[in-house]
């Protein structure tokens, strides 16, 4: 089932967790394994090289994750493109039940929930509830990686490069802009990531940018309705979203913490690279 797929795997600087994606790629048995590398200087490279007769290791130039996603599609050779965070790991019969589960529902892009394993910490915890409640089955205008979509769109969609941030926001808008459907499917994969505070912060700062990079591509376009939409994003996709899925009284009083937190670094990050790309 996965003989057609090409598994693409970004990373830079990951050596902490880029061995359980490699294995659980390998695991899957696609057509091939290619993973993009910006550079690493922290021993990515060496868990790599151990993998040589099973990856492909291509660089890019480091002008952004957009540009990086391009490069693993212009290096593949599946019919079907896979992305794979070098965060997480997949199930082996996961890439074949994605793509059973993209074609009977014809969607162009399909990406997978994801769900944390171990939910011992507090912000693990924190982090599973927030993927339950934020990344559902079915049609989105959005979709965020791990995905799957076909080799050819990307030939005819490429990644808009100039999009440092906000690319699969940006490739999304123009497949649905052309009548494509886009969406998650029920196909689960994990993130094995440490849940430290200093993950937090940078996950979240980057989503501020992304949702600057955003606005400000919009802004000269869009009504005043929409512009509201976007600026109220950040508050409704984290902390609205979080303090509604979850249940329970003392439940929504643990998480409340984290959903304001998280929602404030993406609001400051915002501030602070409003002026990205004017």
């Amino acid at each position: 089932m996965a003989k057609d797929v090409s598994i693409i795997i970004i990373c830079k600087n990951c050596a902490d967790n880029i061995e359980g994606a490699i294995q659980s790629a390998i695991s899957a048995s696609p057509l091939e394994i290619v993973v993009v590398d910006g550079h690493s200087t922290d021993g990515t490279l060496d868990i790599v090289a151990k993998y040589k007769d099973q990856v492909k290791l291509v660089f890019d130039p480091g002008k952004g994750v957009a540009m990086a996603r391009q490069v693993g599609a212009d290096n593949a050779n599946g019919e079907y493109l896979f992305y794979l965070g070098c965060d997480n790991e997949i199930e082996p019969d996961s890439i074949g039940a994605l793509k059973t589960y993209m074609e009977e529902h014809d969607f162009a892009l399909a990406g997978m929930l994801t769900r944390i394993k171990d939910t011992s910490t507090y912000l693990a915890f924190c982090n599973n509830e927030r993927w339950k409640f934020k990344i559902t089955e079915g049609p989105k205008s959005v979709v965020g990686s791990p995905f799957m979509i076909k080799a050819a769109l990307l030939k005819e969609f490429r990644y808009n490069t100039q999009r440092k941030f906000s690319d699969d926001t940006d490739l999304c808008e123009r497949l649905i802009e052309n009548g494509h459907i886009i969406g998650y499917s029920d196909v689960i994969c994990y993130e094995n990531t440490e849940n430290s505070y200093a993950e937090l912060r940078a996950r979240f700062k980057m989503y501020g940018i992304s949702d600057a990079e955003v606005y400000n591509a919009h802004k000269d376009t869009w009504d005043k309705k929409r512009k509201r939409q976007s600026r109220l994003h950040p508050y409704r996709s984290e902390f609205k979203v979080i303090l509604k899925g979850v249940k329970g009284f003392w439940t929504k009083v643990k998480v409340f913490p984290y959903a304001f937190m998280i929602t404030w670094i993406r609001y400051r990050s915002w501030f602070k690279n409003r002026n990205i790309h004017r």
